[in-house]
């Protein structure tokens, strides 16, 4: 089975370092950007 993938946006990198420490106990593999345009 294939891993799920999320890109992770959010300007406050606290909050990216919370959010991927919780989903990649779960098994995502994540992707980060600071800002929309990163994310583009």
């Amino acid at each position: 089975m294939e891993k799920v993938r999320i890109l992770l946006v959010d300007d406050e990198e606290r909050i990216r370092e919370m959010i991927r420490e919780y989903t990649s106990l779960e098994g995502y593999d994540i992707d980060e950007a600071s800002d929309g345009i990163e994310a583009l």
